[in-house]
């Protein structure tokens, strides 16, 4: 059986912890055209403001998603950063008997 590497172990980690923290944190995105279009749906909810109201809720998922992904990846790249620097001090792993 082949024994798999610390580097890969370690990218596994911090590729499951970063996705998890960026999935886990609400994201807050306030666009003036969303709160327009929900308030012209709420005053006049009539189907082309439902059209427009759903095309506006279709970008902020859009921008929730690239915001994830955003965080994801730099939390990664900072994980594996600190991961590298923190393994090149500490000796991990099976060790020779003295």
């Amino acid at each position: 059986m082949k024994t798999v590497g610390h580097a890969t172990v370690g990218l596994a980690i911090t590729l499951a912890l970063a996705a998890f923290i960026a999935c886990v944190g609400p994201v807050f995105i306030d666009r003036r055209e969303y709160a327009v279009a929900v308030s012209t749906y709420v005053n006049n909810p009539t189907p082309e403001n439902g059209a427009v109201l759903a095309h506006e809720y279709d970008k902020n998922s859009r921008l929730v998603l690239l915001t994830r992904l955003g965080v994801g990846s730099f939390l990664f790249v900072i994980m594996n950063v600190g991961w590298r620097y923190g393994s090149k001090h500490r000796k991990i792993g099976v060790q020779e008997p003295k």
